[in-house]
């Protein structure tokens, strides 16, 4: 539920699916995030029963926004802007139960 949620409000599907380091001409990205993470592959990991407790839940999409975060560094950045607001409204919704 609150995986669409976030899906809906990511208005220019940012989160969507893997960055593509190639596409977007970011040869870096795998070296600066080590663990990359996106709402889709999320989808398809609880769709597959992959996710076993709210906890990994909650630690992939965290993730999925601190590695936004971490690499758009800049705070005028408007993916890290969007990041950030993405992270507060999950944290609203699901709480801190990790």
């Amino acid at each position: 539920q609150i995986l669409k949620e976030l899906q809906v409000k990511d208005l220019h599907s940012i989160f969507a699916a893997p960055v593509d380091p190639v596409a977007l001409n970011i040869p870096n990205y795998l070296e600066v995030i080590t663990e990359p993470m996106d709402l889709g592959t999320i989808e398809n990991r609880m769709n597959a029963n992959v996710i076993e407790s709210p906890e990994e839940f909650a630690r992939l999409v965290r993730l999925t926004f601190t590695n936004a975060i971490k690499y758009n560094s800049r705070p005028d950045n408007p993916v890290h802007r969007a990041a950030r607001d993405m992270l507060t409204i999950f944290n609203s919704r699901f709480g801190t139960i990790d």
